[in-house]
């Protein structure tokens, strides 16, 4: 059975907000209806997507999500980069950021947080033979958890300004003692807080 493929491979300073006005005009979204957010380091546009029967992906992590989400769950922020995979019928636009360690006096890559929106509903993934998966809630909202072992990463999608978003947190292991998995929860939690709401 084909699967869904994931985003994987995966005192402050006062600084101007970037702009995605842009992106979210030509995404058929007003940009007054969308809230200012920090981006100290932003990228390049989502890419293009092709027509299909589905709705196109609109809300783009990496320029709607502020540096305070990663921030707050010990990732750099300015490690904003983006992590998309358009397909002929879907899409998921994402991106990554990541967590950084001193190992053995360097520092290293130890941990990935990607969060992704895409046009494939929570019950299309729910019917895919994702490994260890299991329904969740997060922020009192149904959701899907699963897991790719081999890759020691968690997922938990739920519903998105599009169909779903998906968040998946990643480490290393073998560097590091902070394990991805036991913090997937919360990492979902905060992404669902900053996600704009109907009607605002």
């Amino acid at each position: 059975m084909r699967r869904f493929i994931p985003l994987i491979v995966g005192g402050l300073l006062a600084v101007a907000a970037c702009s995605s006005s842009p992106q979210s005009e030509q995404n058929g979204t007003p940009s007054s209806a969308l809230p200012s957010v920090t981006v100290m380091a932003p990228v390049s546009p989502a890419p293009a997507q092709p027509a299909s029967n589905r709705q196109p992906v609109r809300f783009d992590p990496c320029a709607r999500i502020d540096d305070a989400v990663p921030t707050a769950l010990g990732f750099v922020a300015t490690t904003r980069e983006r992590s998309d995979y358009v397909f002929d019928d879907y899409a998921f636009i994402g991106c990554d950021f990541t967590r950084s360690e001193t190992v053995r006096g360097q520092q290293l890559q130890v941990g990935h947080l990607t969060i992704s929106s895409t046009n494939v509903t929570l019950e299309e993934m729910r019917a895919r033979d994702y490994e260890d998966a299991r329904p969740t809630t997060v922020n009192g909202k149904e959701a899907l958890f699963h897991r790719t072992r081999a890759a020691e990463s968690c997922y938990i999608a739920m519903p998105g300004p599009d169909a779903t978003i998906e968040v998946r947190v990643s480490s290393a292991i073998a560097f590091t003692d902070w394990v991805a998995c036991d913090h997937i929860d919360e990492a979902a939690r905060t992404v669902e807080a900053a996600l704009p709401k109907e009607g605002k």
